[in-house]
């Protein structure tokens, strides 16, 4: 790795920066976060929104991502990404 100066995202084809955040699980469900941020300001998210689905399923779709959920714990999650 090298040291950079400064860091600039490319704006210009309208990427979608979100992140997808675990936040355990309890007997019965799964729990997540969805948050989308700006290209401005990585640190705040301009949407976010609390996700819950059953720990029965095994796979978990929030729009165009598509999750096969392998294993969930309170402490982790293992899953494999089917399509986003």
């Amino acid at each position: 790795f090298e040291p950079v100066e400064e860091n600039e995202i490319d704006v210009t084809d309208g990427y979608q920066n979100y992140e997808i955040i675990y936040s355990g699980s309890d007997d019965s469900k799964i729990y997540l976060t969805y948050r989308e941020v700006t290209a401005d300001d990585l640190a705040k998210p301009s949407f976010y929104q609390d996700l819950t689905y059953s720990k029965t399923s095994s796979n978990i779709r929030f729009r165009d991502l598509q999750i096969e959920v392998l294993e969930a714990t309170n402490e982790y999650i293992e899953y494999v990404v089917i399509a986003d």
